[in-house]
């Protein structure tokens, strides 16, 4: 479908240099007319046809949009979006990989767990992804979409192929799963796991995961406040969603007075598109030197700051 041939709603949310907000609010009064073609951008990123800012603005926007109205059939397109070459997947999501991203495939879902799993053991990811797919699973587990059986399972061969390498986020994530649901059998593993270094002490430690294990038994089964310490859930308003987001034209800066060069060049990436913001320090690996010139590695640096 060409962009002429689209609803005139949907059309008018690819822009740039603002939220469309009132825009998107008729689009969520028309959910019905609209998702086609809401789904339709959807797939086309996932193709890895995206033309412009615009149309990532677009597809952004239906992300959300979708995700709040619980649209089943969002999840195939996203799954083959989060596919997509981590480049790909950084313009698109930027900071809302490690914000609202979870939310957003728990929304999608439609009953196919294992696709999750397979993201979450994908050697190719990277770990901010592998942790959302993770903190869906918990939450889809927790009020029974996913089963508690088929997750168990799926906790044992991320265990036991360990082709997820030491300190990745993912590892976290797995013993979170079993701290927010409260099997207390994984126990000696999730200790076992941090013994052998395969979670990051800069993340977590043994104490607090047991401390909030403790926290978990104690609520009642169907208390969702184990998931209210971070962005787990649902999207609820997709307007206030956005809010966050910033996607305003950035404002050029004053010429800074002549200084000498830094030890190390993050390039701005934020500064210089009108879409969503952008986490440059999101390219810099665990164990690289730090950005801030301290000589310390990353992990041990700016990121457990």
């Amino acid at each position: 479908m060409s962009e002429h041939e689209r609803h005139p709603l949907v059309q008018a949310m690819a822009v740039t240099g603002r939220l469309p907000r009132a825009e998107i609010a008729a689009a969520i009064e028309h959910l019905a007319e609209v998702t086609p073609d809401l789904l339709a951008a959807v797939e086309r990123a996932a193709g890895g046809h995206l033309e412009d800012q615009a149309e990532e603005n677009l597809v952004f926007f239906a992300l959300h949009i979708l995700a709040v109205a619980r649209e089943p059939r969002l999840h195939g397109p996203l799954m083959r979006l989060l596919h997509r070459p981590e480049s790909d997947i950084d313009q698109l999501f930027g900071q809302a990989e490690t914000e609202t991203l979870d939310a957003m495939i728990a929304g999608a879902f439609n009953g196919q767990a294992e696709d999750l799993f397979d993201l979450a053991r994908d050697a190719e990811r990277n770990e901010f992804l592998r942790g959302a797919v993770m903190g869906a699973i918990a939450i889809l587990t927790w009020n029974g979409r996913i089963d508690a059986a088929v997750t168990r399972d799926f906790l044992d061969r991320f265990e036991a192929d360990r082709v997820i390498e030491a300190e990745d986020n993912g590892w976290f994530a797995w013993s979170y799963i079993v701290e927010q649901l409260g099997w207390t059998d994984f126990v000696p593993r999730v200790e076992r796991a941090y013994a052998d270094g395969l979670i990051w002490d800069g993340m977590s430690s043994v104490k607090n995961f047991r401390e909030g294990l403790t926290e978990t038994l104690k609520a009642a089964p169907d208390d969702g406040m184990r998931f209210g310490h971070g962005t787990q859930g649902y999207l609820t308003d997709a307007l206030e969603e956005l809010e966050r987001y910033n996607f305003e034209p950035v404002e050029p800066r004053p010429k800074p007075p002549p200084a000498p060069p830094p030890r190390v060049v993050v390039p701005p990436r934020a500064a210089q598109s009108t879409g969503t913001v952008r986490n440059t320090m999101r390219l810099v690996g665990r164990n690289d030197p730090c950005p801030c010139g301290s000589g310390k590695k990353y992990k041990k640096c700016c990121l457990a700051a």
